[in-house]
């Protein structure tokens, strides 16, 4: 290959590179997540006695994530803790972040028009919010399709333990509309992928 060549390969390349994801499709341009996995050792644990409510906990390009108090349909709340564990029944991904009786604030890098996060649902009940708004205290499947402005869809699969009984469910939420931070927390709960697109 000529030097000249070369060169126009090289240059070619750092445009690319420098356009970053201007390129890709839209659905696709520039998603980051965050799941779990890279530099963080399962068994890492967020909350109790560790933090305080508010405090910043993991930051990524998507964003940062912080531990919040966990609203009960009673009105009362707690500050639990979650894990970061190795898959179990039914959970996505290869490591995810177990949740019990705390909420996680996940507040975005810059405003996005799509959010997705999944879920695996073992029992007991969700806190959801999005944009600062008020905190759902049901369930995820059980939300309404616009919250605070932003439009919600929920897809679900029973999990079924080996004697064929449902023990839980799988799923994914995703948000679209000008989004700024999302709020999920839970009690027998897991959360992996919340993934953003701009």
């Amino acid at each position: 290959m000529s030097t000249l060549n070369l060169r126009l390969v090289v240059l070619i390349t750092l445009a690319w590179l420098l356009a970053g994801c201007a390129g890709m499709s839209k659905e696709k341009q520039c998603t980051v997540c965050i799941d779990f996995e890279q530099l963080i050792a399962p068994g890492t644990t967020f909350g109790g006695s560790a933090q305080t409510p508010g405090t910043v906990v993991l930051q990524r390009a998507a964003g940062t994530m912080s531990v919040e108090n966990f609203l009960h349909p009673s009105g009362t709340s707690s500050f639990n803790r979650a894990v970061v564990s190795s898959p179990g029944l039914g959970g996505p991904g290869n490591q995810r972040l177990d949740v019990n009786n705390i909420s996680l604030r996940f507040a975005l890098a810059a405003p996005s028009r799509e959010v997705t996060f999944d879920f695996t649902d073992l029992g007991g009940h969700e806190n959801f919010a999005v944009n600062g708004g008020a905190i759902d205290t049901g369930n995820l499947e059980a939300l309404p399709a616009t919250v605070n402005g932003v439009a919600v869809t929920v897809f679900t699969a029973p999990i079924f333990n080996s004697g064929g009984v449902q023990v839980g469910k799988v799923g994914k939420v995703r948000l679209t509309g000008q989004i700024r931070e999302v709020l999920v927390g839970g009690q027998e709960f897991s959360l992996d992928n919340l993934c953003v697109a701009p």
